[in-house]
């Protein structure tokens, strides 16, 4: 995919919006593509309303009023667009970030379809917002709205995604398992929950996931690492021998209910062991590699939050917390395939930078972009060669 094939993905997207208001100056499609595009400006730092409005006014060379700004960012209305736009970027967005043989090679070991890695992180508000989005502790985040996110591995896309109150727990904001037929989910002990693993299980899906301490895991069998006596007894309360590198059990759960497989690393700096539950058919020594590969999922939300200052929501009303949140996922949907294809573009492949910062790339376009989703289709040709070769 190539990049005007993208830009054309994401202007279709843009598309669907309105172009005309009469009750405004500023129509919304441009409000939102302003907005969108006015994110990776900051003011001392941070990102607040008022840079906010600036910059939009200058994208747009139309003065807006602080008080009309405001009500316009806090419509549900707005919010209602740029969810479509997360929503329908997602689809559009099918980027590999793997070469194709290691991908094949990878999944055809697992006997898988894909991998998802899915996680949550949580945005701190002012105080104010606690009203809607109360924090897990009022005396230190009073405010928080959490981000779950289910991160399609070798698509380098997000496949699912969802908000919440940071005081709501992370396995009541799970996938459709629709979604999951034949991938591999990989997630943290937020998510772990006895009769979710069935259910992946049994719509076809795979799982891998920690064990959490206070689980009770009978061992009906020893495949490896354990004498054979020990099959019967609780798994965190035997007496296991120490330093043993992997040990491989079948694991029964809430008394016989639930039979998993169940695989145990040594650590030695904590002298214990860290224990993982799957249905994947796979060598042991796979699993916890396997396990790892959660942290892409980390380095998409250090992106969002450091790149797009994820956290530097500025307003208590709930709406216009929202609506920046996904406005910063948006952005970070577009800045993946964008700057990559971007530097693929400008450069012979035995040219290109070994190392760059995909958000520079985008951020030092932004501009370009923001003018090419604006043109009509006639006057495309010339924005696309500003955003490829200025």
């Amino acid at each position: 995919m190539d990049l005007g094939t993208i830009l054309n993905g994401f202007k279709q997207c843009f598309d669907q919006i309105p172009d005309e208001d009469k009750r405004a100056k500023i129509s919304p499609r441009q409000f939102v593509i302003s907005l969108i595009f006015s994110l990776n400006v900051m003011d001392r730092g941070k990102r607040t309303i008022a840079t906010l409005r600036r910059n939009i006014m200058k994208a747009t060379g139309e003065e807006i009023s602080r008080g009309g700004f405001w009500e316009r960012l806090a419509t549900e209305r707005l919010f209602g667009f740029i969810l479509l736009l997360v929503q329908t970027a997602i689809q559009q967005m099918g980027e590999i970030i793997l070469p194709g043989g290691q991908l094949q090679a990878l999944t055809s070991l697992l006997k898988v379809k894909g991998i998802l890695v899915l996680d949550s992180t949580s945005i701190t508000l002012p105080a104010m917002a606690g009203a809607v989005f109360p924090g897990p502790r009022k005396n230190v985040a009073p405010a928080v709205i959490k981000w779950h996110n289910c991160f399609d591995l070798f698509g380098g896309k997000i496949k699912w995604f969802d908000l919440s109150p940071g005081t709501s727990h992370d396995n009541h904001h799970f996938p459709d398992l629709t979604l999951i037929v034949g991938y591999l989910i990989i997630f943290d002990l937020g998510y772990f929950d006895l009769c979710l693993l069935q259910a992946i299980e049994n719509v076809g899906g795979f799982f891998l996931s920690r064990i959490k301490g206070n689980t009770i895991v009978h061992i009906e069998g020893v495949i490896r690492g354990l004498p054979k006596n020990f099959v019967g007894k609780r798994l965190f309360s035997a007496r296991l021998p120490k330093g043993k590198n992997v040990i491989e059990i079948t694991g029964s759960f809430k008394g016989g209910l639930f039979h998993f497989r169940v695989i145990g690393f040594w650590n030695p700096i904590e002298q214990t062991y860290h224990w993982y539950v799957t249905n994947l058919l796979v060598p042991a020594k796979l699993i916890y590699p396997l396990y790892r590969l959660r942290w892409t999922v980390e380095h998409f939300f250090k992106m969002a939050k450091s790149s797009w200052r994820l956290a530097d929501i500025t307003s208590e009303h709930p709406n216009i917390a929202q609506t920046l949140v996904l406005a910063s996922i948006l952005v970070t949907i577009l800045c993946q395939p964008l700057a990559f294809k971007l530097v693929m573009t400008q450069y012979k492949d035995e040219d290109h930078p070994k190392s760059w910062n995909r958000a520079d790339k985008y951020r030092a376009r932004a501009d370009e972009i923001s003018h090419y989703f604006r043109q009509a289709r006639q006057s495309r040709t010339q924005a696309y060669l500003k955003i490829v070769y200025v």
